[in-house]
């Protein structure tokens, strides 16, 4: 990696000699490449809430054209999101889905049975990742989705749910602060030489008015 050697002042309406360009600019090319494929860019933000409410079906939350050429073979790509979700229906059998897409891959999907039903608005973290691997068109990609559907209510507070161990070796532990769904995905094909939208999606099995799901925020970055 070339480094600058030294520092030139020019003066107002001096020219830039073949001997200049060598020792100021030309050195420096493979420095300021380096320092571009190192850093994070940031893709596309989600300014604007959106929300699934009254409806079965898969509804895209977030999207964006990745460019061909983005990921490589070495970067990846990161998701972060923040919303919540309610079911406030009466009704405990309600099952809620949510998908991270590639392509026209799935590389996570979450889905939880049961939600129960209270007049409340439940806190829901989203965090996807995609990584390529040694290829344009091998990539890994992992998934962490947290999702509170106890009818807690603590959507607005910033105050996390306590926590106990009572009992030892997981007994007498609940559900009590909502539950955390991983996933690894290790066989992702996609062409990433070619362009390629990145996509978030909630779905759930009952239409009702009183059950909704929101993102309120969210990014996706290059690495």
């Amino acid at each position: 990696m070339s480094v600058w050697t030294a520092v030139k002042n020019f003066a107002a309406g001096a020219i830039l000699t073949e001997a200049d360009m060598d020792t100021y600019v030309s050195q420096n090319t493979n420095y300021l490449k380096d320092i571009v494929d190192t850093a994070v860019l940031s893709l596309s933000r989600l300014t604007s809430v959106t929300t699934v409410a009254n409806s079965t079906v898969e509804t895209t939350m977030f999207s964006f054209s990745v460019p061909g050429g983005t990921l490589g073979t070495t970067h990846a790509l990161k998701f972060v999101g923040v919303g919540d979700t309610a079911n406030n229906s009466g009704g405990s059998s309600v099952q809620f889905v949510v998908r991270c897409k590639y392509g026209a891959t799935t590389i996570y999907q979450g889905v939880w049975t049961s939600v129960n039903t209270g007049n409340f608005t439940n806190p829901l973290i989203l965090n996807f990742d995609l990584f390529a691997y040694t290829a344009t068109n091998a990539q890994k990609a992992r998934g962490l989705v947290f999702f509170d559907g106890i009818a807690e209510g603590d959507a607005n507070s910033g105050i996390a749910v306590t926590k106990t161990f009572s009992g030892g070796g997981g007994g007498g532990q609940s559900l009590a602060g909502g539950v955390a769904s991983y996933s690894v995905h290790n066989g992702v094909a996609e062409d990433s030489t070619a362009a390629k939208n990145f996509t978030v999606t909630f779905q759930w099995d009952t239409a009702n008015a009183a059950i909704q799901a929101r993102m309120w925020s969210a990014y996706l970055l290059k690495i």
